[in-house]
């Protein structure tokens, strides 16, 4: 709770010999109130029934409690005609595939266990109109980057019979959870297919070290989802 004080007692620990370091942790109840602060310090310790002066009781920082993270810096943005966008209906339909590295899912504060939801954040809608069958799949993988070939054995988490971007964030929740295993990276596939065209909707981005988005965008293409062409 908010203010409380907490007391441990009758607890020891076998001290080493020089400099010997303690961290301050905590669990967050599943009850707690999302966009809430946590934050602790230590009062005191005691050594051999003496209270000892701690050189740092109370660390500088705070987290905050959320449900979501945020992968990159998402400084750029991408445009109404070019690629990159999963809402990209500068032609009928776009298919693409984005690389996520698992060190940069352990940066943000990604642990391993069940995801439930993917969120893109749209900086212009850019007049584009409701995409048709909307759907988004995931995969572990052990690619480090993309190349002109589609990974293949992708899972469904997400399909919309008509998706309509806005402004801000966009969240696709899953209809069941993906489990990422803490070690591989992670494919994220995009498809719709329209069978007229606008623009793309833009959306905030990431420069990365390595290729990691692939996509195909074609008019008159009925079977796009399911196409191995490349662009």
């Amino acid at each position: 709770a908010p203010g409380a004080t907490l007391v441990f007692g009758n607890d020891s620990v076998a001290l080493g010999q020089g400099t010997n370091y303690f961290w301050l942790t905590y669990d967050i109840d599943s009850a707690a109130v999302i966009n809430n602060y946590v934050d602790a310090k230590c009062n005191s310790v005691t050594v051999d029934d003496t209270a000892r002066t701690l050189t740092v009781s109370s660390p500088v920082g705070n987290k905050q409690i959320r449900n979501y993270v945020n992968v990159g810096t998402g400084t750029l943005t991408t445009t109404a005609t070019a690629d990159g966008s999963p809402y990209a209906n500068y032609y009928d339909g776009s298919k693409n595939q984005f690389l996520i590295l698992a060190s940069d899912l352990i940066a943000s504060g990604v642990g391993t266990g069940p995801l439930n939801s993917l969120a893109f954040d749209v900086s212009n809608v850019n007049g584009c109109q409701a995409l048709v069958n909307f759907s988004v799949s995931l995969k572990n993988t052990n690619s480090t980057t993309l190349s002109t070939t589609w990974e293949t054995g992708l899972t469904n988490v997400y399909t919309a019979a008509s998706y309509q971007p806005v402004l801000g964030w966009n969240t696709h929740q899953f209809t069941t959870p993906f489990v990422w295993d803490g070690v591989s990276n992670i494919l994220v596939e995009t498809c719709f297919n329209n069978t007229t065209y606008t623009n793309n909707a833009s959306v905030y981005r990431t420069n990365t070290s390595t290729i990691s988005s692939h996509y195909f965008r074609q008019d008159n293409n009925n079977n796009l989802c399911a196409s191995t062409a490349n662009t």
